[in-house]
């Protein structure tokens, strides 16, 4: 992992922008249960926007992250106006707190989603938390020890 200070202020985004489409908005809709067609994005609609900025986060090199040992605290959105179809979005995420206890990083990525006219759209939140394990062979990895249940 880069130090903080190399780690805070990085930014990741989508490879291009995005036209949302009447068919995307009523296929999430639907897997969520909501009836079709839709007028406008569902909630979580922005983090199945950001997905490709979240895997330049998870992919990248330098970050030295493991997918495996992530696990998703907590997201939040704020909308400023609904998505709807036709919308041309981009996404920027940004590391914009890293906390680091022992082999934990609790790691604070901020988004923010814009129109082609450079608006803000929506802001969320996410928090993951990575966590690190020691390398005590090639091919072994410590993990901490689970303790026993009793019932």
């Amino acid at each position: 992992m880069l130090s903080q200070e190399q780690a805070l202020g990085r930014i990741f985004q989508l490879p291009a922008p995005v036209t949302v489409t009447q068919a995307d908005l009523n296929a999430l809709a639907a897997a969520l249960g909501y009836d079709v067609p839709v007028s406008w994005a569902p909630p979580t609609y922005m983090f199945v926007l950001a997905e490709p900025a979240f895997t330049a986060f998870y992919t990248d090199p330098e970050l030295e992250l493991r997918l495996q040992n992530i696990i998703h605290v907590s997201q939040s959105f704020e909308y400023v106006r609904p998505v709807i179809p036709g919308d041309v979005l981009r996404v920027i995420l940004t590391i914009n707190k890293l906390q680091i206890r022992g082999e934990a990083e609790f790691i604070t990525l901020n988004g923010v989603v814009t129109a082609a006219d450079d608006s803000v759209v929506a802001t969320f939140i996410s928090v993951v938390l990575h966590r690190r394990y020691t390398v005590s062979s090639p091919n072994s990895v410590t993990q901490p020890a689970r303790s026993a249940r009793t019932e």
